[in-house]
């Protein structure tokens, strides 16, 4: 089982629709350094953290239990983009080292601050998605695995980039939303200096 459940909570409602490309900027890589730090979240009435921190190429990892995750974890890579005023994120899972690689696949969302330490993430809604796919806005179709069913697009970046654009805010609106709230590092006691007699 993994390590890191609770990094599952983060995509609860945008892994039923897929890309083989992720969501990014006209620019390039973006970064949201918002989001690193430990964020709790209660999903069905079970609290969890993860852990959101930088990696070696920009792109964030998400990890549950240590901010380290392990040898043994799964990593999930997120790629955040901004497409006007709406926040977006394009999420892969790394096989843990000596496994077969994933097969390159991203979980879309789009995630919005509700002040500096509360943050929300929605999935897409299907039946909008699909609306859409049929007419001709997006390439794309259903499938059906034996986790979830969903949607897959498979537009190239731009198109999906300019689909996003256009009509994100609209169709990424799948709710409840997932909530995170951060976990504030208590301050360390200060050391005191004995005085003297």
């Amino acid at each position: 089982m993994m390590r890191i459940l609770a990094v599952l909570t983060f995509v609860a409602l945008a892994a039923c629709t897929r890309s083989p490309v992720p969501i990014t900027a006209p620019a390039g890589s973006q970064t949201d350094d918002a989001l690193l730090g430990q964020w709790q979240n209660t999903l069905e009435g079970k609290t969890e953290s993860i852990f959101i921190k930088r990696g070696d190429n920009g792109e964030l990892i998400v990890t549950g239990e240590t901010p380290t995750g392990g040898t043994q974890a799964e990593d999930f890579h997120v790629i955040v983009a901004r497409l006007g005023r709406q926040r977006y994120a394009s999420g892969y899972m790394v096989a843990p080292p000596g496994e077969q690689a994933y097969p390159a696949s991203y979980w879309l969302m789009r995630y919005e601050w509700r002040d500096t330490d509360h943050f929300a993430v929605y999935g897409a809604d299907d039946e909008l998605l699909m609306d859409a796919i049929n007419r001709k806005l997006i390439a794309g179709g259903a499938y059906d695995d034996r986790h979830t069913p969903g949607i897959e697009l498979s537009a190239g970046t731009e198109d999906l980039r300019a689909f996003i654009k256009a009509h994100g805010a609209r169709i990424f609106t799948d709710g409840p939303p997932v909530e995170f709230t951060r976990v504030k590092q208590q301050a360390a006691p200060a050391e005191t200096t004995p005085s003297r007699p």
